[in-house]
Parts: C-alpha cells; structure tokens; sequence
C-alpha cells in the first residue's frame, strides 16, 4: 500500500481509524450487555422514575452508564453517548409472539446426547441485540439497534453441546425480513437452521419452490422429527449437500439466500466464497447479515491502514494463527499495488460497492 496524504487528509484518516477502535470497544461492551441479564436493576429503574422524574429510556440510560462507570461530563464521552447509546428502545413481545413461525410451532422440547431444543428467555430489561447495525458518517460509525423487553421474554433455540447453535429471537426476525420479502420463484436456501427463514418465504404467493441445502444430518433429523410438522410446508425440500458443491453442480433456481454462520466473523470468509459464486451464476443473492459481514471487510480494511503507520510490511501478511489475520492476509494482496493520493481515494474503497468489487476480484 502506497499512502501519499497530505496533512489535512492524514487527520481524516486517522479519525477513520479512531471510530474503527471506537467501535470495538462499544462492540464489546453491549456483548457484555448482552450476556448480562442482571445488568439493570428493575427496582431502581423504577425508583428513577417515580422518585426523579426520569422517563424510562433515559432512567435506562444512566443505570446502562453506572454499570460501565461510563463519565457523563467527560466531553469526549458526551458524543459517545449520543451517538451510540441513544436508541436503547423498549420492545412490545405481542409484536414478536404474532410472528407465524412462532405462532405454528407447538413442539415439545426435547434434549440429547449431543443436541437440545428448548426455550431460553431474556430477562426483564436485559439488553438485546435488535436489528442490523446502521453505519454513520464519513468515518463509518457503527451504530447497534438494541431493544429490551419489561416481562420475561421466551425464544426457541437449538443447542449443540449447551452452546446455542441457533435460534429465534427478535434479531433473526428482524434481520431476515428484508430478504423474506426480496425472494421470489424457485428459491434456494443455504442452510437448514430452524427452518425459519424458509418458512416465512413459502408463506408468499410469488414464491414457487424452496430447496434447502443442509449438510448436517442431525439438524436436518432435528427438524424433521420436531419442526417439520408443525411449520412445513408442501412448497419445502431439504437436500443433504455441502452448499458450495451444490452451487457448483445446480442452477435451476431463481435466487439464493445464505445463512451459514453464526455470527459475521466465522461467516465472512463463506460470504466472500459465495460472493465469487453469485458473480459467476448472475442471479440474485441476498445474505443474513449482509451490512455486518461487508463492515467486518470494512473494518479490516482500516485495521490495514492502521498497520501501515505502525510500519507493517509484507512479511506481516504471510502467516495466519486466525481467522481474522487470514482476511487481513487476503485483502492485503489486494490493496498491496494501489495507491492512495487523496482521503478521497480512502473513502471511495471503503464504500460498499468497491468492498465486494474488491474481494471479488
């Protein structure tokens, strides 16, 4: 990488690389929230607002920012706060319990060896991640929407090991609707789950068919034994193959959707596979977490500028003890040869479009 910036464009960079560490850090934190069901204290939320006359988001936002030990006055916190923690938002489960995959399910539980599919639930104003991120400004802020419910929530979940595998919960909800609504015709599903997504798009009159790729014998039997009949439906097939080898050998469907990770960092080296796959077949693919997977390249991105001033050089990027350092390793190949004269040359490549432009080339 060739960075030629003058002064005024080095600051803006360097901004760029401050709100990237910025993010991390808020990342981390709401994690902890996340899994942190006694974080907020329901009697003291409760005595901020009757004793002092706070309204409920804001009496949540101070016992958010007491548990942090987060300084309101401290300016730079000042901006944190608004610009990260100010969407806290508080969530009607009757929205979320009339959703029809969770209306038809009346399974029972049951638990193995191995597997189990039981009910977790969020504890009364446990923080919850809500939807996808939203990315704000020219030095890509990224903003959570989080939610909480009052009452005790209850979500289905598959478990391998005790370790949720998968589930449904207001996220998966949310971050699946628009691509519920995109698909149409001869739909192919990258991955079985809990057969939510599937079901939702067969409940559409412009969907024909949808053919699932599960390569996981005991999911698909999971599902067959304990889903199927409640929300199946004549429109589904399952098919046990390896997704990528499936893509290689078929193309009699319309369109694709991927679900086949947990997260997007154990996912972003599939979704770059599979972007290489749609550039090849010229039909449509919609992703789950498509926003979190192109920040995740986003970020590392940056993490590559940010290296470059702390005097990395090639012989950093021949190895890899991660995940994460094999993606650096990659779209350092990529940028190695290009030039940035301007800041604009910086923005133009973290733009959404030359992201996936550049990990498909």
């Amino acid at each position: 990488m060739n960075i030629r910036l003058n002064k005024e464009d080095l600051d803006l960079l360097k901004k760029i690389i401050e709100t990237k560490e910025t993010n991390i850090a808020v990342a981390d934190m709401l994690l902890y929230a996340f899994n942190a069901p006694k974080l907020i204290n329901k009697k003291e939320l409760e005595r901020l607002q009757d004793e002092e006359g706070y309204l409920e988001k804001d009496a949540y936002l101070n016992l958010f920012l007491d548990a942090f030990e987060i300084d309101r006055d401290s300016e730079e916190n000042i901006d944190i706060i608004e610009t990260y923690f100010s969407n806290f938002k508080c969530l009607d489960e009757k929205e979320y319990l009339s959703n029809p995959y969770i209306k038809s399910f009346k399974g029972k539980t049951f638990k193995n060896k191995n597997y189990s599919l039981e009910y977790c639930e969020y504890k009364p104003y446990q923080l919850l991640p809500l939807d996808e991120i939203l990315i704000k400004d020219k030095d890509y802020k990224e903003i959570s929407q989080v939610g909480y419910f009052k009452n005790t929530f209850r979500y289905l979940a598959l478990k391998e090991n005790g370790v949720i595998w998968m589930c449904i919960t207001p996220n998966e909800i949310n971050t699946m609707k628009e691509a519920v609504k995109s698909v149409e015709g001869n739909v192919l599903v990258l991955g079985l789950g809990l057969g939510y997504f599937p079901f939702m798009a067969s409940l559409k009159d412009n969907v024909n068919s949808i053919t699932i790729i599960e390569n996981n014998q005991n999911i698909i039997d999971i599902y067959r034994s304990e889903i199927e009949h409640f929300v199946g439906n004549s429109k589904i097939k399952i098919i046990k193959d390896d997704a990528f080898n499936y893509l290689k050998n078929n193309n009699n469907f319309d369109c694709v959707f991927a679900d086949l990770w947990h997260n997007p960092e154990d996912g972003v080296h599939s979704f770059i596979k599979l972007k290489e796959a749609e550039n090849d077949l010229k039909k449509p693919f919609y992703y789950w977490l498509e926003p979190s997977l192109i920040q995740m390249i986003r970020r590392s991105v940056i993490t590559l500028f940010q290296e470059h001033f702390e005097g990395y050089t090639q012989d950093n990027y021949l190895f890899a003890e991660n995940d994460f350092d094999k993606l650096l390793n990659l779209l350092y190949s990529k940028l190695k040869n290009i030039e940035f004269k301007s800041i604009n040359d910086v923005y133009k490549i973290l733009e959404k479009e030359e992201l996936l432009k550049l990990i498909s080339k």
